[in-house]
């Protein structure tokens, strides 16, 4: 009653002679000369197939999961100049959550691929990592609602603050821990050969899961912002109250990004 049933009766019927032979009259020669005869199209037919995917391939798995993760970082980077600027950041950031989906398949097919005289893949290392931009990008994407509020505009806000040294420092800072981030993960994770020096430089004690000037950044904001004379419709659209979500946000983004660096520090 199936709709394949036409279809497998058909390939029985096709495939009964080469699978089912009489008992009777049995020449063990023949019978050897004809597993050697399968055994050889079996091999040819695997070499067949792996020189043609071979062929047909864009990159080595593990090339491709390395580049989609750099760029990952990048739309990431670019995301934030945004959010600095005080633009939308949704072109920007749109690739990110596809990209590394597509790096989650790659990291799987990189830890089965032979490497030979390579270092081993470091399938654990990579799927933290792209679970930590995953968190980026929900930060980012946080970050972006608590700047626009319910008005869905986000113009102006850093306009009392942003010619502070202590914003450009914090700006500053986040943008340097998470540069580093980016060079020290994918330089680990494509690591082949030899010795690696991709966390050479880095210093295990620094702070770097904290933004170092926000306590002055506070200060400033404590003498530059003021409470409105009338209370707001609604409290998404108080300034104190959307700076306030834009500091913690940062804070939580800072420990994110130093949370690669750290695991990084842990594989090397």
């Amino acid at each position: 009653g199936s709709v394949y049933a036409g279809v497998g009766i058909t390939m029985a019927a096709l495939g009964s002679p080469r699978f089912v032979s009489l008992c009777a009259n049995l020449d063990e020669v023949a019978m050897a000369k004809g597993m050697w005869g399968v055994l050889v199209a079996v091999v040819f037919a695997i070499a067949i197939i792996v020189f043609y995917e071979s062929l047909c391939a864009i990159d080595r798995a593990s090339n491709l999961a390395v580049t989609g993760l750099d760029q990952g970082f990048k739309d990431l980077q670019t995301a934030f100049t945004a959010f600095w600027n005080e633009k939308d950041i949704s072109d920007a950031i749109a690739p990110v959550a596809g990209q590394m989906n597509m790096c989650t398949a790659f990291n799987t097919s990189a830890e089965i691929e032979p490497r030979f005289w390579r270092d081993d893949w470091k399938k654990a290392l990579y799927d933290d990592t792209v679970d930590a931009i995953r968190a980026l990008r929900l930060d980012l994407l946080m970050l972006e609602f608590s700047m626009e509020g319910a008005g869905g505009s986000a113009g102006g806000l850093f306009d009392k603050f942003a010619s502070q040294p202590a914003w450009a420092s914090v700006r500053g800072d986040l943008e340097s821990t998470l540069a580093q981030a980016h060079k020290v993960s994918v330089a680990l994770i494509s690591h082949e050969t030899g010795e690696c020096t991709a966390i050479s430089g880095i210093n295990a004690a620094d702070n770097i899961d904290e933004l170092d000037d926000l306590p002055e950044l506070l200060k400033d904001l404590a003498d530059l912002v003021k409470l409105p004379e009338t209370a707001p419709a609604t409290m998404e659209e108080d300034e104190i109250c959307k700076i306030s979500a834009v500091l913690v946000m940062l804070s939580q983004t800072c420990a994110h990004t130093a949370g690669i660096i750290k695991m990084c520090l842990g594989n090397a």
